[in-house]
């Protein structure tokens, strides 16, 4: 059985877990949480006969696609040129040599195409810190640029699925 998001019909859809024990009552009678990786709409779904296909230390919301996008992020401090190397709905992450503290927060302008202007993350969250990248949480952005990403993401996943499956 497939399962489709309900808000954009896509079938990029990720089974989610937040180890709740409502959650774990809920599996029980075939009723699964779902994350739409294209517009990011959460749901939930009977699905009978499905058995959970989370992992325990998964706590990821969103596939991460693989990516080589420019992008210019502004901190506090610095307005920097660099490449996102990891993308999702969610956040993604940034190859940089610029030092950021964990928690800092920044805006993130993905350079996705030449013919449009970049699609702003109007803020994100430095989550991770790792030799010469960050991994960075998208914590507010205009819905319009939402769809934008949205769209993006969805040409990534037609033309590189991830390697888990997309829908179920």
């Amino acid at each position: 059985m497939k399962v489709h998001c309900p808000l954009c019909r896509t079938e990029f859809i990720k089974q989610i877990s937040r180890n709740t024990f409502l959650e774990s009552l809920l599996r029980l009678l075939g009723i699964y949480a779902f994350r739409c990786q294209v517009c990011a709409h959460g749901f939930v779904k009977v699905v009978p006969g499905l058995r959970s296909r989370v992992q325990r230390f998964d706590h990821r919301q969103y596939f991460r696609l693989q990516a080589n996008v420019p992008a210019i992020f502004l901190s506090d401090t610095s307005r920097q040129r660099d490449v996102v190397t990891e993308l999702s709905m969610g956040g993604c992450t940034l190859k940089t040599d610029v030092a950021l503290l964990t928690g800092s927060f920044i805006q993130v302008n993905l350079e996705t195409s030449d013919q449009e202007s970049p699609i702003g993350i109007e803020t994100a969250m430095v989550r991770t810190i790792r030799p010469l990248s960050v991994g960075i949480e998208f914590l507010e952005f205009q819905p319009l640029e939402k769809r934008r990403l949205g769209e993006y993401i969805r040409g990534l996943l037609l033309n590189s699925p991830p390697t888990l499956e997309p829908s179920l």
